[in-house]
Parts: structure tokens; C-alpha cells; sequence
């Protein structure tokens, strides 16, 4: 894979960010934070990942979108890392899997039929709305489709040779309008996670923006679940300030959060797009 620093300014803390596949480091705008450094990883032709760079860190936050999340798994329960906060965003540990995240047959049919046309669908299909594919057609990687489909095809084969990822994620955010991964497959995927869920497609692009600045409503209210990562403890983070998140968040803070919501949590609300979902 490629890491490259898209920020390194040689701060104590880093964000580490795995995109999904097929992307590059176009993906989002550089943060707009001089807090972190900033590294994202991306084009899995193989999954050698190179920890030397991070040792350094103090405090590293990690988050991935897609099939990133899976990846990020794979590399990261094989380093020893100062790890923090992590989110996991519309991807699974089980990313090929008929009940936990893309269909068997969908992701092979994918693969058999690649193209440039096929590439195109993909968009609209991973954007859902002519405005989130104007807004990804900006941020769309420099890689000709040849180079795509072989590098779905070395995803598939080492989803099959490895197998899931058993990484602990903190928080997962589930889009409900995902037509990549199906929310209900990705809800299914994270029994012991505390699993939130946005009015989102599988590409939000501010919501991509959040996670790579490391702050905003994403990183509020994230209580550690990785034992490797010390006592559970509630984590809090900074309202973005902007004002133009792609949906108003819904946080809870109780202690009956840690996990699955229990029906006197169960806090929701639709019309501001987030909601603690129970399964």
C-alpha cells in the first residue's frame, strides 16, 4: 500500500486515515488543523504497511472509510503503535461476506464486469445523488479504471487468504443509504461496537473531511472498546465550527452508550440524521 504524509509538521499526535478502494490522495481537501499530522494510506495492491514513521507519535487517532476498514485492521493488529480513538466509517471487518458486508456475488460480479463505464456506475451508485457525485468527481484518484480493477482483484484475493479482521474498533458509523455496503450487513457486523448511524450515502464528503481534520461531531463521545487500548474512558472532541456538517448529530454521553444503546438510551432522531441504532 501507499502512506503518504498529506500533513507533517512533526506535532506529537497523529491522524492515521485508510481510504477505501480505488482512491488516491485526492480524496479530501489537506486538514484544516496545524493540531496533527496527517497520513492516509490507500492503493492495496498489497498490504505491506510500514510503521517505522509512527513510532515517534504519541497519541495516534486512526480512522477508515469502506474497504479501508478491513485493511486497517490487517495492518494495525500487527504493530505496536501508540493508538487512541478509532472510527470506522460504511466498511467492516468482514468486507466480502453475504451477511456482514458486500455480497459475495456482487463483489465478484464487480470484478468480472470492470470497465470504464462500469467505473462510472460505480460513482453514482457509491455517491447516490448528482450533487455527491459532483462533489466526488473533485476529489475522484488520478488512476486509470486498469489499474483499479487489478487492484480489486489483490483485494479480493487477500480478503480470501487472510480472512476477517478480529481489530476492535471504537465507533462505527453506519450511512443508511449505502448501496456498497448495505447497512443492514454493516449493523450486522458490529455486535459489540457502539454502532451510530447517518442519513448518508457510502460517499459523504464532509463527513470524509471530518474524520481526516480528526474533529468535529464524528470524534465526540467515543468511548474506548480496544482493550489494547487501556481502561475504557469516554473521549470528547470539539464541535466543528463551520457550521455545514452534511447532517446535524445526535451524541450520548450516559454510560449505557459503552456498547449497543439499551432501550433507556435509545436516543434517536430523524430528522437530524444521527441516531443510536439497537439491533
Amino acid at each position: 500500500m501507499k502512506q503518504l504524509f498529506i500533513t507533517q509538521q512533526h506535532t506529537p499526535e497523529l491522524l492515521l486515515f485508510f481510504a477505501g478502494w480505488g482512491m488516491d490522495e485526492r480524496l479530501a481537501d489537506r486538514p484544516d488543523t496545524a493540531e496533527c499530522d496527517c497520513m492516509i494510506c490507500f492503493d492495496y495492491h498489497d498490504l505491506d504497511f510500514d510503521p517505522s514513521p509512527l513510532t515517534r507519535y504519541q497519541s495516534i487517532r486512526v480512522a477508515a472509510w469502506s474497504m479501508g476498514v478491513w485493511v486497517a485492521g490487517q495492518a494495525l493488529q500487527r504493530c505496536s503503535l501508540k493508538l487512541e480513538q478509532s472510527i470506522a466509517f460504511n466498511g467492516t471487518n468482514f468486507p466480502i461476506d453475504d451477511e456482514r458486508g458486500i455480497p459475495t456475488a456482487v463483489f465478484q460480479g464487480t470484478l468480472d464486469g470492470f470497465s470504464q463505464q462500469a467505473w462510472e456506475k460505480f460513482q453514482r451508485r457509491m455517491c447516490g445523488t448528482a450533487d455527491r457525485l459532483q462533489a466526488f468527481k473533485a476529489h475522484a484518484p488520478a488512476r486509470p479504471w486498469t489499474d483499479l480493477r487489478d487492484e480489486l482483484a489483490a483485494l479480493r484475493d487477500a480478503v480470501n487468504d487472510a480472512g476477517p479482521s478480529t481489530w476492535k474498533w471504537d465507533k462505527a458509523i453506519v450511512g443508511l443509504h449505502d448501496r456498497i455496503f448495505p447497512s443492514t450487513n454493516q449493523l450486522r457486523a458490529w455486535p459489540e461496537t457502539a454502532c451510530m448511524t447517518v442519513n448518508a450515502a457510502h460517499y459523504d464528503a464532509l463527513l470524509l473531511q471530518e474524520l481526516i481534520n480528526g474533529k468535529g461531531q464524528p470524534w465526540t463521545n467515543i468511548r474506548y472498546t480496544n482493550a489494547s487500548h487501556g481502561p475504557s474512558r469516554l473521549m470528547t472532541g470539539t464541535p466543528s465550527s463551520s457550521g455545514t456538517s452534511h447532517a446535524a448529530w445526535l451524541n450520548c454521553s450516559t454510560s449505557t452508550c459503552h456498547h449497543r444503546p439499551t432501550a433507556a438510551c435509545g436516543k434517536s432522531d430523524a430528522g437530524r440524521g444521527f441516531s443510536h441504532v439497537p439491533i
